[in-house]
């Protein structure tokens, strides 16, 4: 080897291995705002998704931006009596969330605490590309509004069924159902028996949807969904089962129910 070739060579792995040491180096307080940033909105969820068996890398070095864009604000428009927030910019980091929905449907409930009467809500949606908008909107007195008629028995539960077992950076699985009446839910489930237990949800509704994640690969496993109501009531379903051998997806042709 000749002494250029020497050269050229050395030259480049010393700028290799500058480069992994800048990466190395970087600050530590740049790396804590990131993820602080994040979890300022987010940290119920995070503190959660850090128990899992399979974290994403740039998760588990608290490097969202990797990944994610910051917001740039709102920018849909929308019909009175809801103001779009783009002109207010609210920082999501000062707002208190009362609740969050992550399935798809054109209505979601939640319960308000009894000082929100008469004063404003911030909602914010994500739209089937993927952009975000928020507004704001004013919660109306109670006069006038239908009262939640109480049916005098527990909700009932149907459709039960897996709609999917994924296997991408986590292997998970999503379980839909309806219920007759407005009902949170959530998922009991585990290998021999029922004693693990899906993030109680905020939303009420008439469809709902979990997604059990940290699974093992290859394993069946049993559950059951819990609906509770608005007067307290609640009600189980039977148990089912599904498998994680193989992907499954119920919106495919050609696939079985577990």
């Amino acid at each position: 080897m000749s002494d250029k070739d020497r050269f050229f060579r050395m030259n480049y792995l010393v700028r290799v291995i500058l480069a992994a040491l800048a990466a190395l180096l970087l600050p530590l307080s740049v790396q804590a705002y990131d993820f602080q940033a994040c979890h300022d909105c987010h940290g119920a969820t995070l503190d959660r998704d850090q128990t899992r068996l399979y974290l994403h890398f740039p998760f588990e070095s608290q490097k969202c931006s990797a990944c994610h864009a910051a917001e740039t604000g709102a920018t849909a428009k929308t019909a009175a009596p809801t103001k779009n927030l783009s002109t207010v910019q609210q920082d999501k980091r000062q707002i208190n969330w009362l609740g969050e929905s992550i399935m798809v449907d054109t209505s979601h409930g939640f319960l308000l605490p009894d000082d929100k009467v008469g004063q404003s809500l911030i909602i914010e949606v994500q739209g089937a590309d993927g952009s975000y908008s928020r507004q704001q909107i004013a919660v109306p007195s109670l006069a006038g509004l239908p009262a939640v008629q109480d049916s005098g028995r527990p909700p009932l539960i149907s459709g039960v069924k897996v709609l999917k077992v994924e296997r991408g950076v986590f292997l998970s699985a999503t379980i839909d159902w309806q219920t007759d009446t407005l009902t949170k839910g959530l998922v009991r489930y585990g290998e021999n028996d029922l004693s693990q237990t899906s993030d109680p949800g905020s939303r009420f509704g008439l469809r709902h949807e979990v997604v059990l994640y940290n699974l093992k690969l290859d394993q069946t496993y049993s559950f059951s969904v819990v609906a509770d109501d608005l007067f307290g009531r609640s009600q189980v379903s039977e148990p089912l089962t599904f498998s994680t051998a193989s992907p499954y997806d119920a919106s495919l042709p050609g696939t079985a129910a577990n």
